[in-house]
């Protein structure tokens, strides 16, 4: 596992001590992309989703918000990934985990790109900070994650791993996906949770995957131009035989953004 430097842990307190001296007040965000979601262009007056959810196919709930900062710029190349509630292995199994986006062709045909780098960002007033601004490709279940709790000071600073729930970490703070897409070649995010080897390569064990935002935020509109692969993985799929409007539809997919 990667270890930690007392010059690191510094530095990050020093940061994190900066940004909280700064105003919490954030402009507020205007969540006007543009005309494309992640894969096909949509009518400019569309209700557009700019958060959704995974596939839920166990207890585990991931959310994803598209990106804007804390002025209301919003970063196609960039995805905020909350892990509402971790799988219930992930203590016992220490998993690591790593993030990658995942490609669906117009024939349903998935081909995966490569992992991307990660930092994490917690929510303070109307704005955001870095807990710590390096990035990863891969993130520990173990020194990782308990490393920052403390540094956040949600445990003891003697908490050991063995006291230690990973999802205190989770409930604070939220990873930022940095990708290198910026045309929306890619319509998935998938996190993955992999066995633990010193170099973070280990098997995949598990992984779910989220519809990335920002889509169609009526489920009937983004079926009418996307595959059914991807219209599975629409978060409001369940609710498409309701006599919504598409506002209702952008409406109910804010529950997911944090």
């Amino acid at each position: 596992m990667r270890t930690w430097t007392e010059n690191k842990i510094f530095k990050a307190a020093l940061i994190l001590t900066a940004l909280m001296m700064l105003s919490a007040c954030g402009a507020n965000k205007s969540f006007n992309p543009g005309d494309s979601d992640q894969g096909s262009n949509i009518p400019t007056n569309a209700a557009k989703a700019v958060c959704s959810k995974n596939f839920e196919k166990d207890e585990t709930k991931i959310q994803v918000s598209a990106y804007y900062d804390s002025n209301g710029q919003y970063y196609n190349n960039k995805f905020r990934v909350k892990l509402t509630n971790l799988p219930a292995d992930t203590k016992a199994s220490d998993y690591d985990m790593t993030v990658r986006l995942m490609a669906v062709s117009s024939s349903g045909s998935m081909s995966q790109g490569a992992t991307v780098p990660f930092n994490l960002e917690f929510r303070y007033g109307n704005g955001y900070a870095p807990v710590m601004s390096q990035q990863y490709p891969v993130f520990g279940a173990s020194q990782e994650v308990l490393f920052f709790a403390k540094h956040l000071n949600l445990v003891p600073q003697d908490t050991a791993y063995a006291d230690f729930n990973p999802q205190v970490l989770y409930n604070t703070a939220h990873l930022v996906a940095h990708t290198t897409d910026t045309t929306g070649a890619f319509q998935i995010l998938r996190v993955e949770f992999r066995a633990p080897t010193a170099q973070g390569n280990g098997a995949v064990v598990k992984y779910y995957d989220t519809l990335l935002p920002i889509f169609h935020a009526d489920p009937n509109e983004y079926a009418k131009t996307h595959h059914a692969t991807l219209q599975n993985l629409h978060p409001l799929k369940a609710q498409a035989s309701q006599s919504w409007t598409q506002e209702q539809f952008k409406a109910f997919s804010d529950q997911w953004c944090f």
